[in-house]
């Protein structure tokens, strides 16, 4: 959106390979949970534990 400030902005870029499979269970994930892919990402590694303070 344009013009709006965030709170807490994102600056950085991750991207990562997937089979044309693991693609289409993200499309699948993407469409039921009406998500984006980051969403979804986000979820799933916050799910981990990956951002907790241990692994920050």
């Amino acid at each position: 959106m344009a013009g709006r400030t965030r709170e807490n902005p994102r600056y950085e870029i991750v991207s990562m390979r997937v089979s044309d499979d693991e693609r289409e269970a993200l499309q699948y994930w993407m469409e039921r949970q009406q998500a984006s892919i980051s969403d979804l990402l986000r979820a799933a590694t916050e799910a981990a534990g990956f951002f907790t303070k241990e692994g920050k």
